[in-house]
């Protein structure tokens, strides 16, 4: 009778003990499915946040490069026209 009875518990965790690794084995693969969405989750805000600031960045550099040239340009203008005592194109003192 012992031997049916360790038979009988032998077959019941056979049985068993699959199904509950099949469960632990699905809890882990959720939690790993809960890190993945949060990790995407910042990622989506980090890039989100970056994009801005490249922006930003991207105003503030073209703004100064703008204002950098145009000051380049009013100082060509400037030089262009100075001209010296005796160039033809200053009319002679009197």
């Amino acid at each position: 009778m012992s031997a049916v009875l360790v038979a009988v518990i032998v077959g019941a965790f056979a049985f068993v003990g699959p199904l509950i690794l099949k469960r632990q084995d699905y809890k882990r693969q959720d939690a790993v499915a809960d890190r993945v969405k949060e990790a995407a989750e910042l990622l989506a805000t980090t890039s989100t946040v970056t994009q801005e600031k490249l922006d930003e960045i991207h105003v503030l550099v073209n703004s100064r490069l703008t204002a950098a040239l145009d000051e380049i340009a009013a100082l060509r203008a400037y030089l262009d026209g100075i001209t010296r005592p005796g160039d033809p194109e200053l009319p002679e003192p009197h």
